[in-house]
């Protein structure tokens, strides 16, 4: 999970197949909800982060996943990529959190 930078909202993922945004003042409801295309493996590793604006997150396919998400919160558009050489990909991150830069 991670949380937006006024901590106002709180984002997790469930189940391991969708992304789940809510706000703090009422953590039960979730305020939208983007499905995964595929799900993705749990991990010791923190395979989730949200940008600093908010804006995006990413999140990587965990063990023997060869792909990782970068999911426009805002317009709720999910974008699978794909790697080649892979095998598992993780710790995916935002370059001083700037959504520009992957």
């Amino acid at each position: 999970c991670d949380f937006d930078q006024d901590f106002k909202h709180i984002f997790l993922i469930t189940d391991n197949t969708e992304l789940q945004k809510r706000a703090v003042s009422d953590i039960n409801t979730p305020l939208s909800t983007i499905k995964l295309a595929e799900k993705v493996n749990g991990s010791g590793y923190r395979n989730f982060r949200l940008s600093a604006d908010g804006k995006y997150c990413v999140m990587g396919g965990g063990d023997g996943k060869k792909y990782f998400y970068v999911i426009d919160i805002d317009n709720e558009i999910l974008h699978k990529l794909q790697s080649d050489y892979l095998e598992s990909s993780y710790v995916p991150c935002f370059i001083n959190g700037e959504n520009q830069f992957l």
